[in-house]
């Protein structure tokens, strides 16, 4: 029979039981005038964004927001100047880099989930 205390010991047993650790969100972008730009989302509301060898820019947060029409969308803003505007209910990304009038529009590559890893000690 289902008391509450039942209840209340079962949600107990399934808090302890090991997961595995969801370090990050990747994103691979395709985008005009900076080619492969690799975006990653930490769980932690931090967000990096990589793209040729030594661009390497830092967001924190999302903002989340909706169109006249209803649409949600959601910016990170990048402390470089860039935004990326990302559309989920049409999985569009666009970007608007910094000092540009005209936003560009990105094609994933592909994305991907990263998993915690526990480093050894070193004493």
């Amino acid at each position: 029979m289902l008391t509450p205390s039942n209840i209340m010991m079962a949600c107990l047993f399934y808090m302890l039981l090991p997961a595995p650790g969801h370090a990050a969100s990747v994103l691979r972008l395709n985008c005009p005038e900076r080619a492969i730009m690799t975006v990653t989302r930490f769980n932690y509301g931090l967000t990096t964004l990589a793209w040729a060898e030594r661009h390497f820019q830092v967001a924190a947060g999302v903002k989340r927001n909706r169109t006249a029409e209803g649409s949600p969308f959601r910016v990170i803003s990048f402390r470089n100047g860039d935004d990326l505007v990302y559309f989920p209910e049409k999985h569009l990304h666009i970007f608007f880099y910094a000092n540009r009038e005209n936003p560009v529009v990105c094609e994933d590559i592909d994305a991907f989930t990263t998993h915690a890893i526990k480093l050894p000690r070193y004493r």
